[in-house]
């Protein structure tokens, strides 16, 4: 298993699912499983957070949703944390970063490293035929 994981589309549905596996086949154990809103959280707690041991378990999971850092126009909220984290991941953390609905700037450095460091997975939207089986 990969130390991150980005996942990018409109497919709700689809991207849960995907993101349910990950920490299924982590098992992160009942302590070792936190989720950050960027809304409201910082993202360098989150990055604090995947630096911790896992508590009673080999693997722990962060997830991070609404990523709007990585929208244009957005203020870099201390992505400087999570550039560092990149280039070191902690080997007992799995990082999710769950960008449903985000439209993403292709051109931030952020952007860029995680295309380069993590497991990206891009959900494209359904079509009418997927849609109705």
């Amino acid at each position: 298993m990969k130390e991150v994981y980005l996942f990018i589309g409109n497919e709700e549905l689809i991207i849960k699912n995907k993101i349910d596996t990950v920490i299924t086949n982590a098992h992160p154990g009942p302590f070792n499983l936190t989720s950050y809103d960027m809304d409201l959280d910082k993202l360098s707690d989150a990055i604090n957070d995947c630096k911790t041991m896992p508590f009673m378990s080999d693997k722990k999971v962060v997830v991070v949703k609404r990523p709007t850092f990585l929208e244009k126009g957005s203020s870099d909220q201390n992505v400087l944390a999570l550039l560092d984290y990149l280039d070191n991941p902690s080997e007992n953390t799995i990082l999710i970063i769950d960008a449903t609905g985000i439209n993403i700037d292709e051109s931030k450095e952020i952007v860029v490293k995680l295309r380069k460091k993590a497991e990206v997975s891009e959900t494209r939207d359904l079509s009418e035929v997927e849609m109705r089986g």
